[in-house]
């Protein structure tokens, strides 16, 4: 398949790569010099993305009293914490586009070596003969230089409460791993890049975040200690400017609390149906006594017996009343005292 402007992509990191060649007579050191330069020039999109990271540290405190107040509500923390990031102008999305921009180079770059090497030795760096051919040494120096970057990158253990940061940062840990198993069958160059690319950027990380996540696993790093962030003040009569990636949360976030009020409007009917069947059958338990007890209830009285009003009532009023018989029974023995007494 081909693809518009990729072999264009190709023939400018060949250039550069001999151009810098030229100049040192190494293409180790053409590869290095090259690797610099390219991190210079994503400068103004990598920046960003660490002030960003910066920014979620300092405004951690606030987060944690997000998820105190909101508990499991997670619609509500999701709204809450986009809000705080609006007002303080964060976007966590930033640090993808660096990375989408550098994997392509690399590939190129791969590529432009393989394309130096052909009929030809590159030349070699340390105990690597050819940086054309695969090296199974140096993809486990650039996987322990991404593990440092990715480790500088996170934010320490007692600043993390979302869960999802937590996941997410775990799937990040695996980048390492992929560094290996992508290096090692692919020119060396290509896996020197990575690993220049990746110090280049711990080194940036270092002096926009400290250390990040490494004082968790050694305590005696020190910690950066950043000043308190100040909102973002929209200019007079101007409504604050929401970001792509802020409308598109805002977007998911809509649709996730319309699913909730679904949900809720499901379970309200249910249990209304669930009522009115428990309803209809103590109707019919109470036509059922009815028959076999001869006994007629009404409806505006709950069907109780005795209750004023209801034929249930007349109906004890009967069974506590004496009978004729005993009745009859009273009048004689009196007749028969009176007698006596006669």
């Amino acid at each position: 398949m081909h693809i518009p402007g990729w072999n264009a992509l190709i023939q400018l990191i060949t250039d550069g790569l001999l151009f810098f060649q030229g100049l040192t007579g190494s293409t180790a050191l053409a590869i290095i010099l090259f690797t610099i330069l390219i991190k210079l020039i994503l400068l103004p999109l990598s920046l960003p993305s660490l002030r960003n990271s910066r920014k979620q540290q300092q405004i951690a405190p606030l987060i944690k009293q997000i998820y105190k107040k909101h508990g499991k509500d997670r619609a509500a923390i999701s709204a809450e914490t986009m809000a705080l990031y609006q007002q303080y102008g964060i976007n966590p999305m930033s640090g993808c586009l660096p990375l989408l921009i550098q994997f392509p180079i690399f590939l190129a770059l791969w590529r432009a070596i393989i394309h130096l090497s052909t009929g030809s030795n590159v030349g070699g760096l340390l105990w690597i003969d050819n940086l054309a051919r695969p090296d199974h040494v140096l993809p486990f120096l650039a996987a322990l230089a991404q593990w440092l970057q990715t480790r500088m990158a996170m934010q320490p253990k007692d600043q993390i409460i979302d869960p999802q940061q937590r996941s997410m940062n775990s799937m990040m840990q695996i980048m390492p791993l992929m560094v290996i198993f992508i290096g090692w069958n692919i020119a060396a160059g290509a896996v020197l890049y990575w690993f220049v690319s990746s110090l280049f950027s711990a080194v940036q990380q270092y002096f926009v975040t400290g250390w990040g996540s490494l004082v968790d696993m050694f305590p005696f790093l020190p910690r950066k200690k950043f000043p308190p962030l100040e909102p973002i003040k929209p200019k007079e009569g101007q409504p604050a400017r929401k970001s792509f990636m802020q409308r598109m949360q805002e977007k998911a976030l809509e649709m996730q609390q319309q699913q909730q009020k679904l949900q809720a409007q499901t379970a309200a009917a249910s249990n209304a149906s669930s009522g009115s069947t428990n309803r209809s059958a103590n109707e019919e338990i109470i036509q059922e006594a009815e028959f076999h007890s001869g006994i007629r209830f009404t409806d505006d009285a709950w069907g109780l017996p005795g209750a004023p009003g209801t034929s249930g009532s007349s109906a004890l009023a009967a069974l506590d009343a004496p009978s004729k018989p005993q009745q009859s029974n009273k009048a004689k023995k009196l007749e028969s005292k009176k007698k006596k007494r006669r």
